[in-house]
């Protein structure tokens, strides 16, 4: 089955969660570190990884990590999957959304 990921991090500075930057599977470890200095602001930060499962037309998202800053510094929360089904529309979006994401060089 092909399936197409990336990452989210979202930033909550007291207003709700924004959504801050898209990131390939790959560049996974460049999500963590913006999430870490969002947080060493003192904001609330999540990472969610969203994947869109083609044969089926689904998405799984799965929330990879939340901060918890109302109690010990550097506490982790961990969040259950959840699925659910998106239009046609959404899916296109998502993908070309993800695809903006991936950079190709030229030899």
């Amino acid at each position: 089955m092909t399936k197409i990921a990336h990452y989210e991090v979202y930033v909550d500075s007291g207003s709700g969660w924004q959504l801050l930057e898209r990131f390939a599977t790959e560049q996974r470890h460049e999500a963590y570190q913006l999430a870490k200095e969002q947080e060493s602001g003192n904001n609330k930060v999540k990472i969610i990884k969203e994947t869109f499962e083609i044969a089926d037309n689904t998405y799984v998202e799965s929330v990879e990590y939340v901060s918890n800053l109302s109690s010990k510094k550097g506490s982790k929360k961990s969040l259950s999957k959840i699925d659910y089904q998106k239009d046609s529309n959404e899916v296109v979006q998502d993908i070309a959304d993800s695809l903006s994401l991936i950079h190709i060089s030229e030899p």
